[in-house]
């Protein structure tokens, strides 16, 4: 009989896949059949693959990727063993790690490739589609039937390629062990010997693992959570923050930027904030298409910029930001931080990460390390020194917390930064500032410091593009600008 093949949310169920199996296959009714028995295999290998960096390997990601632009794909193999009976039913299994109302699509591919040395160049080729792409639930289960693919024992691999760009990230081998992607093979049973026997109970072939529990970033014990937003609607709550819509401001970092709320969009339970060139200006102009290779004539860039319509928590609070960075592009400016109510010289700024494209220190040295930056005073004239922090391993390719908390009850006033791998990963120190604090000292008095971080907070979130100057390589430079969107999962205020 046919096959309807595709993508299903999967939920935990006695026989593996009893609750996401696709149609039964028709039997032999004159045959008296055990019951199922399911055989699970987890890759021996999976890397995904992206288009923005053809050469560049990401074996070691806790992340499998598909999107059609920019392009990622994802390959694992299975090492298949014990197919000793025909095949029942064989599903892949993966752990979404964000929502899509068009997943990906899984093919066959060739099993010549390595994790360790697997690029977007060298991938293999891929085979027949075995099965389509429909609506992905945020962090839940997804079975695709690749029934078809399972010829008999020995290596397989299985291939995720997108057909849009509503993108698809799977927890990869190398994540939790829990939530490492599986290929489940059911077989079907040997018929008894005695037609007259009933069948034996059914054996319990294994749960799969269930959701794991929730990992959202929160509160600390002793504070109140005042704002919060995990971006789970089709688009920004324009009620909570204000969408920039600037053409060309001034300041160095905005002075090459459009800066659009076309740019600005909310999917699969993530904001999304995205910079993009374009060879006619796209301020006022939703036509502007966007075009990545650089222009005959003017290039003309855009970028995406909210704030919060309420700032809070003055004088001693904490904000957190779980979001993704984008892979190292030239020219590129994406940052999340913060900014108080005054602006006279009591203005302030916490710059919880900024990355950019520097010839001498930044993303060109390092993707892994970035700058927090503390601005103080009229026009953010004076901001601390040394602000580099890390490296930390991942850092443009997972989802990571950013955090800063103020507190101007104590004396002196003080600032701190903090790094987490992931939600639930120990808290690391980046930074502490005061107002004796290098590049601050002699500049800024403490009575000005306190008073400024006295005031309420508001969070931020812009990607904006830096023009060429000493340090910074702007995006001219650039034959291709196509950088990945800024992605944020949760932003909280804690007083």
């Amino acid at each position: 009989m046919s096959r309807a093949l595709s993508w299903r949310p999967c939920a935990v169920c006695v026989l593996a896949f009893a609750a996401c199996a696709s149609p039964e296959v028709e039997g032999d009714s004159d045959v008296l059949w055990d019951a199922l028995s399911a055989l699970t295999f987890t890759p021996v290998a999976d890397a995904e693959v992206q288009a923005g960096a053809p050469d560049r390997n990401f074996g070691a990601s806790l992340e499998l990727g598909a999107d059609q632009s920019p392009a990622r794909q994802a390959y694992l193999r299975f090492d298949l063993t014990g197919l000793s009976r025909p095949v029942k039913r064989a599903q892949l299994r993966c752990y979404a790690l964000n929502g899509s109302v068009n997943g990906p699509n899984v093919y066959g591919a060739g099993n010549g490739w390595a994790e360790s040395t697997l690029t977007y160049r060298n991938r293999p080729a891929t085979g027949a589609r075995l099965a389509g792409s429909v609506v992905v639930a945020y962090k839940q289960w997804l079975a695709a039937d690749v029934t078809a693919a399972i010829t008999g024992n020995g290596a397989l691999t299985l291939a995720l390629i997108a057909d849009s760009t509503d993108s698809v990230i799977c927890s990869s081998r190398e994540g939790t062990a829990a939530l490492r992607p599986q290929l489940v093979v059911e077989l079907q049973a040997a018929p008894a010997v005695d037609a007259g026997t009933p069948p034996p109970p059914v054996v319990d072939a294994g749960t799969p693992p269930p959701p794991p529990p929730a990992t959202g970033i929160s509160c600390p014990a002793g504070s109140s959570e005042v704002f919060r937003d995990d971006f789970t609607g089709t688009s920004l709550d324009t009620s909570r923050w204000s969408v920039i819509e600037q053409n060309n401001g001034g300041g160095t970092f905005t002075q090459l930027t459009k800066m659009r709320a076309a740019n600005v969009t909310v999917t699969g339970g993530r904001l999304h904030v995205a910079s993009r060139r374009h060879c006619v200006d796209p301020y006022g102009n939703s036509a502007a298409a966007e075009h990545p290779d650089t222009c005959a004539g003017t290039n003309y860039y855009s970028g995406g910029w909210i704030k919060t319509k309420t700032a809070y928590a003055a004088g001693k609070g904490l904000m957190v930001f779980h979001a993704k960075m984008p892979a190292p592009v030239r020219g590129m400016f994406p940052a999340l931080w913060a900014r108080n109510e005054h602006g006279d010289q009591y203005y302030g700024e916490l710059d919880l990460i900024e990355t950019w494209w520097d010839v001498g220190k930044g993303t060109a040295a390092d993707p892994n390390v970035y700058s927090s930056t503390t601005h103080m005073g009229a026009g953010a004239a004076v901001h601390t020194s040394n602000n580099q922090v890390g490296p930390f391993a991942n850092l443009p390719s997972r989802f990571h917390v950013w955090e800063v908390e103020w507190d101007s009850t104590v004396s002196p006033a003080v600032a701190r930064y903090y790094y987490r791998d992931a939600p639930g990963a120990a808290r690391v120190l980046t930074r502490t500032v005061t107002s004796s604090s290098p590049g601050f000292a002699g500049k800024i008095p403490e009575q000005q410091f306190a008073t400024a971080l006295t005031d309420a907070w508001r969070p931020y979130v812009d990607f904006a593009v830096q023009p060429d100057s000493v340090w910074h390589v702007g995006p001219d430079s650039a034959a291709t600008y196509d950088p990945e969107d800024l992605e944020v999962e949760s932003v909280i205020v804690c007083r």
